[in-house]
């Protein structure tokens, strides 16, 4: 294989890379999911929405797009150069590639043994990356391709390059449709009803059962419950932009919050303990300054251990000693699995976060937080909200 036909599959792995990295950018941006297959091993949200997924406050889904539109743009280059040009755009290929490939492979690592989950687009990422770093090399090794001695040399480069940009063209169409179906599918998926649940027949009051988690106007026609764990990825990062929703609608809502402790999860094992502590709090008339505690983002660390979970209700005032005599007794269980049992048992909540819309007169659905953005804008819930 010639070095002009490697950089023809660098040009067709380039988009590919951009066509995975521009999906996982559009979830980053929009805070939806990637479609993907959910397992005790695969959790693309749970990747993708984790500390490890930003550098310096930057998802690592935008670096990557970057970073493939410049290996696409070398890879152009190349296309239309040749001497001492091509030879810098092959050598800044194979570099970028290999940091590509060792930042690919330190994300992957902290995946595995971090939060010992994986992402199926973050792998193909690496894969890909991988791939072209392999593709560099051997363009390096084999060097330009000569134009042969009874050629017409203006000609060949004339053919080679409209041969390239075919590919380019063909490249960019295919890479454009393959996002936008994806992303059309991923806006349709984050705005529809959560299929599955078992909400027929249910009342929010049957749902709302501890007053001490209501927040907002207790006597509005729409409530909102939220369904969460606190020790989970995608609840997390949606906490700040689902309080600011609650903002806009200051006055016009109930909100509530249900108690969903996924312990049984890799990184979740203090989820319980960490709900048991929001009960607490509840019940002593703390429920909201201890969420917004547990969910800020200096304590991120602190939620998952016992220790950290404790000290959060010594920071809002609360009593360290009391909490910890009642973890041992049965009552505070007892509630946190009232929450627990009507999520898997009564009305089949499938993932976290789940929002809950409740309207006056109207059957219960169930959204994604964009979903239930979109929800709140239509014209009935409007009626409701005035």
């Amino acid at each position: 294989m010639t070095s002009t036909l490697l950089n023809r599959v660098i040009i067709a792995l380039s988009f590919l890379g951009m066509f995975v990295a521009g999906v996982l950018s559009y979830s980053a941006a929009m805070r939806v999911d990637v479609p993907c297959r959910a397992d005790g091993i695969v959790n693309c949200a749970g990747v993708t929405t984790s500390e490890a997924s930003k550098l310096f406050g930057v998802s690592v889904a935008y670096i990557g797009f970057a970073v493939y539109a410049g290996i696409l743009t070398l890879a152009i280059i190349r296309s239309r150069n040749s001497g001492g040009l091509w030879k810098k755009a092959a050598t800044a290929g194979f570099w970028m590639t290999g940091i590509g490939l060792a930042f690919s492979i330190y994300l992957q690592t902290i995946s595995v043994t971090q939060l010992r989950e994986i992402c199926e687009w973050c792998l193909t990422s690496a894969c890909t990356m991988l791939i072209l770093f392999i593709l560099h090399g051997m363009v390096n090794q084999f060097g330009e391709e000569p134009v042969p001695e009874d050629k017409d040399e203006v000609k060949v480069r004339f053919f080679r390059t409209k041969n390239d940009m075919t590919v380019v063209a063909v490249g960019a169409v295919m890479a454009l449709a393959a996002f936008g179906f994806t992303a059309s599918g991923m806006t349709k998926e984050m705005n529809a009803e959560i299929p599955g649940m078992k909400l027929a027949g249910v009342t929010a009051a049957d749902i709302i059962t501890d007053p001490n988690r209501v927040g907002g106007n207790p006597d509005a026609k729409v409530a909102i419950i939220e369904v969460a764990d606190i020790l989970c990825p995608a609840c997390r990062a949606s906490y700040d932009d689902y309080h600011k929703l609650l903002d806009k609608y200051n006055g016009k809502v109930k909100h509530y919050f249900v108690l969903f402790p996924l312990f049984n999860l890799q990184g979740h094992e203090n989820s319980a303990v960490a709900a048991a502590a929001a009960q607490f709090a509840a019940n002593e008339g703390k429920f909201w300054p201890f969420m917004d505690e547990a969910f800020s983002k200096s304590n991120e660390e602190r939620v998952k251990t016992y220790d950290g979970v404790v000290g959060i209700l010594g920071d809002i005032g609360l009593s360290t000693k009391k909490f910890k005599e009642e973890l041992k007794g049965d009552a505070l269980v007892d509630q946190v699995n009232n929450d627990f049992n009507m999520c898997t048992s009564k009305i089949k909540v499938s993932g976290t976060p789940t929002f809950i819309l409740a309207v006056e007169g109207q059957p219960l659905r169930a959204y994604q937080l964009n979903g239930l953005k979109t929800a709140l804008e239509s014209p009935s819930v409007q009626q409701a909200l005035k």
